[in-house]
């Protein structure tokens, strides 16, 4: 699930994976058609199901297990593609405009294993779609400068891009994430990467994009004390941080403290998935498929 403006757009599994709704009108808009994968043997996740969504006023990415897919809100168009050539696990995704030129965007992606991939895709809506070639890249990660033992041979990773889709860079992190947020900062080209890990972590770096070339920090860690954590939303404004966990709980984190602010736990009890935060309104979710709105105004769940 994504929120923007009036649209949330919604993914999962059977026939019709990737849906656009209206929130005010209360209506369908259209329905998306990802492309099918064949199913590998042994594998727990169906390819061709929707695991991961963002969204801004122009663009849906949605995942399906290894390949990303880049939609034109307002046509339904499929815009571009990348497909891992690898059996990668994609956990998080998430993307944001960048300030160096015009119409263009960065793509963010997490996989199981423990890399973060930064993607640069062009799209101007005000022009027509032109039809491109598929090519292949190989990226290397930068090796995670905060381990305290020596550092495994870093493995590349290729991919299959379709679409104005040229990559920025990677960097290796600890293996589990299961989940990913953006969060701007104060400075141009510069953002926080937050991810939650099945070891129960918030970890977070900064990454600034300079030309080019990409240049990464980590920022610390919050614990949660919990179970894995399995969605989370950085809240610039209110300096906070949300994250769901497999256990049903929902934490509310404050950064600059890093501390628990609360704990919040509906009656379903049901692992939470994803999250979006909607004036005070918290929407969150849970694997059983339900939806529980939480009101931080009244300090209570509808």
């Amino acid at each position: 699930m994504a929120i923007k403006g009036d649209n949330i757009v919604t993914g999962g599994r059977g026939q019709i994976s990737l849906t656009l709704h209206s929130l005010s009108r209360g209506q369908t808009i259209k329905n998306l058609l990802p492309p099918r994968s064949k199913l590998a043997a042994g594998h727990r996740i169906n390819p061709s199901h929707v695991t991961r969504l963002e969204m801004n006023e122009h663009l849906i990415v949605s995942v399906q297990k290894q390949s990303i897919n880049v939609w034109s809100i307002r046509t339904g168009t499929l815009l571009g593609t990348i497909t891992h050539t690898d059996d990668a696990n994609i956990s998080g995704i998430a993307i944001f405009p960048t300030s160096e030129t015009p119409h263009t965007y960065c793509i963010v992606e997490s996989c199981a294993f423990g890399s973060i991939t930064l993607w640069k895709f062009e799209f101007d809506p005000s022009k027509p779609i032109v039809a491109s070639k598929s090519f292949e890249h190989t990226i290397t990660p930068i090796p995670d400068q905060t381990r305290t033992t020596p550092t495994p041979e870093i493995s590349s990773s290729t991919f299959t891009v379709h679409g104005p889709i040229q990559p920025i860079g990677a960097f290796e992190t600890t293996p589990g994430i299961n989940t990913l947020d953006i969060r701007e900062t104060a400075h141009p080209n510069t953002h926080d990467i937050l991810c939650g890990f099945k070891d129960g972590n918030l970890r977070s770096w900064r990454v600034v994009l300079n030309k080019g070339a990409l240049f990464v920090s980590s920022t610390g860690a919050l614990c949660s004390l919990g179970d894995w954590i399995t969605s989370v939303h950085a809240d610039p404004l209110a300096a906070v941080v949300i994250a769901g966990a497999w256990d049903g709980r929902i934490r509310v984190w404050d950064e600059r403290k890093r501390a628990l602010r609360r704990s919040l736990v509906s009656d379903v009890r049901s692992a939470v998935l994803c999250l979006e935060v909607v004036g005070d309104l918290l929407i969150a979710g849970s694997y059983n498929g339900s939806l529980v709105v939480y009101d931080f105004s009244k300090g209570k769940h509808r």
